[in-house]
């Protein structure tokens, strides 16, 4: 589990770089800063799910959203 990143939408694919065997789940909170000016500091933190690459048939992301990620793994 990724508790905060501080990626943007567009990078959120680094995640799926760490290691082959992995796949990410998860969502970004800067989306909606981007076009809102300039920022400073790591204000906007997102999070995500790394999980095995054999196990994404089995997953199922049920909800993406800025503050948290859930997904369901089989039954």
């Amino acid at each position: 589990m990724v508790q905060e990143h501080c990626l943007y939408p567009s990078n959120l694919s680094k995640l799926n770089d760490i290691d082959k065997n992995y796949v990410s789940f998860g969502s970004s909170a800067m989306s909606d800063k981007l076009g809102s000016g300039p920022f400073y500091g790591r204000p906007y933190v997102g999070t995500a799910i790394i999980i095995k690459r054999k196990l994404v048939p089995f997953a199922l992301l049920l909800v993406s959203d800025d503050r948290f990620t859930v997904i369901k793994l089989s039954n």
